[in-house]
């Protein structure tokens, strides 16, 4: 079977070590400059409206594919993926990258020991 060129990418770069995740202190870094990063949260509905990162979207890991086919991820934009540990936004980071899009995970998820300057939770309406 042959896979695409954007999947061959993906395997070559995890042979060479790139890493395909942010720290919470990276993004923290980045947001702090003003650099533009697309956040997908995809945790439980309710968890995400208790607490996420400010500027992140929630979204259903199950509507990934037609966000894909929707071409609702800009090539070039950097996209962070949020889960609770960063085991499932690896995984969809992975099928992301073989679509040739410039995803991340947040390492550890939103387990982090930081400040919470970054995090909000959504108003009751």
């Amino acid at each position: 079977m042959k896979i695409s060129v954007e999947a061959r990418n993906y395997f070559n770069e995890l042979k060479e070590g790139k890493k395909h995740f942010v720290t919470y202190e990276e993004l923290s870094d980045a947001l702090n400059n003003g650099e533009y990063v697309f956040m997908l949260d995809i945790r439980d509905k309710p968890d995400y409206d208790d607490n996420h990162l400010k500027g992140s979207l929630y979204c259903d890991c199950s509507e990934i594919g037609d966000l894909i086919e929707e071409d609702f991820f800009l090539k070039g934009e950097k996209i962070i993926i949020i889960c609770y540990s960063g085991q499932l936004s690896n995984q969809i980071v992975g099928l992301l990258r073989t679509f040739d899009f410039d995803a991340y995970s947040l390492k550890n998820g939103m387990n982090f020991d930081a400040d919470n300057s970054l995090t909000e939770s959504t108003p009751e309406s």
